[in-house]
């Protein structure tokens, strides 16, 4: 079985990613992680052109890469091994794209418990992964109070 966990460096997504990983932790699984820098919420709200796009996109890079680390970090602290990738653009989307480049039998993710208005206005990463994959997803969410 081949798994991919997306982490967006949240709390809440390394926790699912750790709950998912205990689940499913057998001989054989091949495990692989995936971080998404994207730039679109930075230029969306102006971030971008206070230091620059060129300075934006590098942080943006960085933060995806040390997500990355923190969440293979945390699996071996369970004893799973992962293969780490940073990808670039929109989230869901590369997401799925790399679902399907390494023939993944399942995508696993962390969801925050945005409200219907969040939802609305700043999308959910999760519920487009569930639109674009037709594999089978795991959407792990905060139970009250653990967010």
């Amino acid at each position: 079985m081949k798994v991919l966990f997306a982490t967006d460096g949240s709390p809440w997504s390394h926790k699912a990613i750790c709950k998912a990983a205990a689940m499913l932790k057998a001989e054989g699984t091949e495990f692989h992680l995936v971080s998404v820098a994207d730039l679109v919420p930075l230029i969306a709200v102006g971030e971008a052109p206070l230091g620059g796009a060129a300075a934006a996109l590098e942080r943006e890079l960085i933060h995806a890469e040390h997500d990355a680390d923190r969440a293979v970090a945390l699996l071996q602290e369970i004893g799973v091994s992962a293969t780490a990738y940073r990808r670039d653009g929109n989230p869901a989307t590369e997401i799925v794209s790399l679902a399907k480049e390494i023939k993944a039998d399942l995508i696993v993710m962390g969801a925050h418990g945005k409200n219907a208005l969040e939802r609305l206005l700043l999308g959910s990463t999760s519920d487009s992964v569930l639109h674009q994959w037709s594999g089978a997803t795991l959407i792990i969410r905060p139970q009250p109070g653990e967010e």
